[in-house]
């Protein structure tokens, strides 16, 4: 091998090595407070710089070596001296787990936190469970205060992403959703409740071919059908009425559209609107157009809130005949308006205390069936309903 080539390699090869670990060096000693020294760091850069100097005068050197030295043993030598500085642990990456199991939590971040109000602060959000002896971090806890903990994990201790991620998997815990493989493919905002949506907005083309055509096509298709041919008169108007009505609302809002006036979902990830039953539109007085700026981050991604949500009411016919409808509410305002579910739990309390008892009563009565009652009252985690449903 070319004596010249090999020299240029291994200088290369161990000055990106000694760089590497300089910069790692540097970038520890400003994470945390006493794992390494200055004169850990000034050795290492000093011997740097000697180490440059070193390379620079090899070729001349080599002219008095003997011709069966091997390059490759010297720079083995070198790399493994005792000299060379060993990086602190790498702890990029690391992430905080909802649940901890309670001796990793007492002996790798209890124990490592010398500061007595940053440990108060942690245990504020950390709260023993005696039922499975796991210290599980507050639902409520903002993006915010998570991570102020996490520099403290810095700042205190030396674990690493791994170590976090073998725990999880040891007690069987789960993985945050960010960190979960399961959910890679699922872009989460600042926390759990926010998703990232990649929005395709309608053209004037594509919302005549894709919503008011097949629309008229299938009103035209139904006038042809039995099911219509037998409708009374009156019936038949009210229908006519009606898809007249609706023609006309996609014929506007499409002219809405071509002037920028109004905003209309095509595809959400990927996935057409029609098809998924679900759509985003701006250019009407609760969403005018000249805010769509505020649901878009940086990035262009729709910002999709899963909470608050709406819990739906619950339609049927009463004894004599007549249709009700009953609506749920988490609570009320000062005014008396009824209020959204703000969190998974309130929807599943108010499922279990009110929605659920109210349908046991129509049901034993025989104002609704079963099929019905499965529908009213399904138990749904609407966080992995909006994730099959927008990223699958």
């Amino acid at each position: 091998m070319n004596e010249k080539y090999l020299l240029d390699t291994i200088k290369q090869e161990t000055l990106v090595k000694l760089i590497d670990e300089t910069l790692t060096i540097e970038k520890t000693a400003k994470n945390k407070t006493v794992k390494t020294n200055l004169f850990k760091i000034i050795s290492v850069a000093a011997a740097l710089v000697l180490f440059i100097g070193f390379l620079n005068i090899v070729p001349f050197l080599m002219k008095f070596e003997a011709d069966n030295i091997e390059l490759a043993d010297h720079a083995n030598e070198i790399t493994n001296s005792e000299n060379v500085y060993t990086p602190a642990v790498d702890q990029r990456n690391l992430f905080l787990p909802d649940a901890i199991e309670k001796s990793f939590f007492e002996n790798k971040i209890i124990a490592a936190v010398t500061d007595k109000s940053d440990l108060d602060k942690i245990l504020a959000y950390y709260r023993l469970t005696d039922s499975d002896s796991i210290y599980r971090l507050a639902p409520t806890t903002t993006k915010r205060e998570k991570d102020k903990i996490l520099n403290y994990l810095y700042e205190y201790t030396d674990l690493t992403r791994s170590d976090m991620m073998q725990m999880c998997i040891d007690n069987n815990l789960p993985l945050p959703k960010n960190v979960d493989p399961a959910y890679s493919h699922v872009r989460f905002g600042d926390d759990y409740n926010t998703l990232l949506l990649e929005i395709e907005w309608h053209t004037y083309d594509t919302y005549m071919k894709e919503v008011a055509e097949p629309f008229k096509q299938r009103f035209i298709e139904f006038r042809e059908s039995e099911d219509y041919i037998n409708l009374s008169e009156e019936d038949k108007n009210e229908r006519e009425n009606n898809w007249e009505h609706i023609i006309n609302f996609y014929e506007e809002n499409a002219e809405l559209i071509k002037d920028n006036i109004s905003y209309s979902t095509r595809k959400i990830n990927g996935k057409i609107c029609e098809e998924i039953n679900y759509s985003f539109g701006f250019g009407n007085e609760d969403y005018p157009v000249n805010n769509i700026s505020q649901y878009l981050d940086s990035d262009g991604y729709y910002i999709y809130e899963i909470f608050p949500l709406w819990v739906g009411g619950i339609e049927y016919l009463d004894e004599n005949g007549e249709l009700q409808t009953k609506q749920f509410y988490s609570g009320r305002d000062a005014c008396g308006n009824g209020l959204p579910c703000y969190t998974q739990e309130e929807y599943d309390s108010l499922l279990i205390d009110k929605k659920i008892p109210f349908c046991d009563d129509l049901l034993a009565r025989g104002l609704i069936n079963q099929e019905a009652y499965d529908y009213y009252t399904i138990k749904t985690n609407w966080l992995d309903y909006y994730i099959e449903l927008f990223f699958k």
